[in-house]
């Protein structure tokens, strides 16, 4: 599973800008709607964490959450498009958090970020 984890975020860091990979997309997976692996990942600082979103929607907003589920930071989105937002990780504690994609009402994707002090 560990070679998986890693082929995944090589592709979701080829898609905020590594250009010659440029291309690697898993087959049959949309890609109207993408959660991108945060940079950098682990963290003592910030991280940016990159998006996709190319469809019409209401609202949708990324949600850092502590692994007990509880919500540390919730990002809105305005806009459809290529974006991204930075959270400083500086502000919480060593661990692993989770962030999550959310778009009107439906969970699209989470990922994981590392804090290390």
């Amino acid at each position: 599973m560990e070679i998986e984890d890693l082929k995944n975020m090589l592709n979701d860091i080829c898609n905020l800008g590594c250009g010659g990979l440029q291309g690697n997309t898993t087959p049959g997976v949309s890609q109207d709607v993408v959660l991108y692996q945060s940079i950098p990942n682990p963290t003592k600082g910030s991280a940016t964490i990159g998006y996709l979103i190319n469809i019409p929607f209401t609202s949708a907003a990324i949600n850092i959450s502590a692994t007990n589920g509880s919500v540390v930071k919730e990002f809105k989105i305005s806009q459809a498009g290529k974006g991204s937002i930075v959270f400083d990780a500086a502000q919480n504690g060593s661990g692993t958090y989770r962030y999550s994609l959310s778009i009107d009402g439906r969970l699209y994707d989470t990922k994981t970020l590392v804090i290390t002090k």
